[in-house]
């Protein structure tokens, strides 16, 4: 008899990460809006890397007000 896989380990709040942060903001930066980019990041932390996943729904949805 098989037994049942354990389930997988939980993820952060989100689910997000640093990473995902990083691809969400990339194409506003390539696109010549960093000066628009970095206020909100510094909303939160000094830099991207330094910001605590706990913020990140929060800077996610200040990055997509950007994206209009």
């Amino acid at each position: 008899e098989a037994k049942p896989e354990p389930a997988p380990a939980e993820e952060k709040p989100a689910g997000k990460t640093l990473e995902d942060m990083r691809a969400l903001i990339k194409p506003l930066v390539t696109g010549g809006r960093g000066g628009e980019v970095k206020p909100i990041i510094e909303k939160y932390a000094a830099t991207l890397a330094q910001m605590k996943p706990s913020d990140y729904a929060a800077f996610e949805k200040d990055i997509e007000a950007l994206s209009y």
